[in-house]
C-alpha cells in the first residue's frame, strides 16, 4: 500500500496535476506489471488519480517485450477509449494483435497497427505517457522536476529544429553523422500532456524528430546505453554504427554491439515469419523487415535530473545527450517491429 505523504505518492500526485491536467471525472487506464518499482509506481498513480477525482483501473499483465503480443484483455480495454492512459511496464506494453493483422484506419486515411497509437494519435481522443523500464529510483530522481523550466527548454529546441533543414552529429570518438530532416515533424515530450492526442515519456525531457527517410548516412559511435527488446545495456565499450542512405549497413565493438546486431535481425526475422504466418498482410511484414535496419529517430536530452544510468527511460533524456534510434519512425512512413534507442554522451550538434 502507497502511502498518501510518501515521496513516490507526491510525485505522481504532482503528475497528475502538472503534466495530465487531470479533471474530476476523467477515466484513466493504468497497464502494468508484477514488478516492486514498477506496481509501486503504477499503484501511487491510481491512488492520486483517486484522490483527485479521477477514476482510475490498474491492469497487471505478464512482462512484454518488445516482440510480445499485449494480452488481449489489455486492448479490449484500451477499446473503451479512456481520456487518460498510462503505461508502466518492466520491459514494454506489447503488440496489438488485432491492429497489426487489420490496421485502424482514421477518417482521414492514416493506418495505425495499435489500438494506444491509434487512440492519442490517431482519433486524439486520449492523452498518454508511457515509462518502459521505469524504476523507483529513476521516478523519484527524474520525474521530480520544474516542468515549467523543461518546457521553456523544449520550446527553444523546438524552434531551432523546427527551421533547420540539416543537422550533423559529431562525437569525441569518430562519429560523423548528416540527416536531412526538412519538412519532418518534432515532437517535445516536455511534460505537457494536458490536452487530448498528446502523449510522452515518465520521466520526460527531449525534443526529437525523424530524418527524411533514406536521406541520412555517417557513422555513429554510441558510448552510454542501448535498449533492446526491453533491455536497457550500460555500454562498457562504444558501439560503431555505419549508416547508408539511411539504413545500418554495419554494426562493430565488442559483445554488446553483437547484441544490437542480433536484435535488429531478430526483428526483421520476426516479420518475415509474421508474414509466412499469414498473420499480417505480405506489403506491411515486407516493410517491418526492410525498415529494422531504419534510422527512426533522433533525440535530445534535456532533463537536467536525469543520469546515464541504465534505464533508456532516463538515459534519454539526460542534458547534453543525443539518442538515435533504429527500426520505426515517428512520421508513419517507416514501420517496423523494432525501435531500439541508443545514446551518446558527449556528442556536438550542427544544425
Amino acid at each position: 500500500m502507497v502511502k498518501l505523504r510518501s515521496k513516490v505518492y507526491i510525485i505522481s500526485e504532482k503528475i497528475c496535476r502538472e503534466v495530465l491536467g487531470l479533471r474530476p471525472g476523467e477515466k484513466v487506464l493504468i497497464i502494468s506489471n508484477e514488478g516492486r518499482d514498477q506496481l509501486t509506481i503504477a499503484h501511487s498513480l491510481y491512488r492520486a488519480c483517486a484522490v483527485l477525482g479521477g477514476v482510475p483501473v490498474l491492469m497487471v499483465q505478464p512482462v512484454k517485450d518488445m516482440l510480445d503480443f499485449a494480452e488481449d484483455s489489455v486492448i479490449y480495454a484500451l477499446r473503451s477509449k479512456p481520456d487518460v492512459i498510462v503505461s508502466i511496464s518492466k520491459k514494454k506494453l506489447g503488440k496489438d494483435r488485432f491492429a497489426m493483422a487489420e490496421p485502424l484506419r482514421t477518417p482521414d486515411g492514416r493506418l495505425f497497427d495499435h489500438i494506444f497509437d491509434y487512440l492519442y494519435g490517431g482519433l486524439k481522443c486520449s492523452r498518454a505517457f508511457w515509462s518502459p523500464g521505469i524504476t523507483l529510483e529513476t521516478y523519484e530522481r527524474a520525474a521530480n522536476v520544474d516542468y515549467d523550466y523543461i518546457r521553456r527548454v523544449a520550446s527553444w529546441l523546438y524552434a531551432k529544429l523546427t527551421s533547420a533543414s540539416k543537422l550533423t552529429i559529431t562525437t569525441p570518438r569518430g562519429g560523423l553523422f548528416k540527416a536531412e530532416i526538412k519538412g519532418r515533424r518534432v515532437f517535445k515530450d516536455d511534460g505537457d500532456i494536458r490536452r487530448r492526442g498528446s502523449f510522452g515519456n515518465i520521466p520526460c525531457g527531449e525534443v526529437f524528430t525523424s530524418p527524411v527517410t533514406g536521406l541520412c548516412e555517417g557513422v555513429l559511435v554510441f558510448d552510454g546505453s542501448i535498449s533492446i527488446n526491453g533491455r536497457t545495456i550500460l555500454l562498457s565499450s562504444p558501439i560503431t554504427v555505419e549508416v547508408e542512405s539511411g539504413y545500418v549497413r554495419e554494426v562493430r565493438g565488442g559483445p554488446e554491439a553483437d547484441l544490437l546486431r542480433k536484435a535488429i535481425m531478430k526483428a526483421r526475422d520476426k516479420a518475415r515469419k509474421l508474414m509466412r504466418s499469414r498473420c499480417i498482410d505480405r506489403s506491411l511484414a515486407l516493410k517491418y523487415a526492410t525498415n529494422a535496419r531504419a534510422i527512426g529517430e533522433i533525440g535530445f536530452g534535456i532533463n537536467p535530473k536525469a543520469k546515464v544510468v541504465g534505464v533508456l527511460i532516463e538515459d534519454e533524456k539526460a542534458w547534453g545527450t543525443v539518442h538515435v534510434a533504429i527500426g520505426s519512425n515517428y512520421e508513419g512512413d517507416a514501420p517496423a517491429l523494432n525501435h531500439f534507442d541508443c545514446v551518446m554522451t558527449k556528442p556536438t550538434v550542427e544544425v
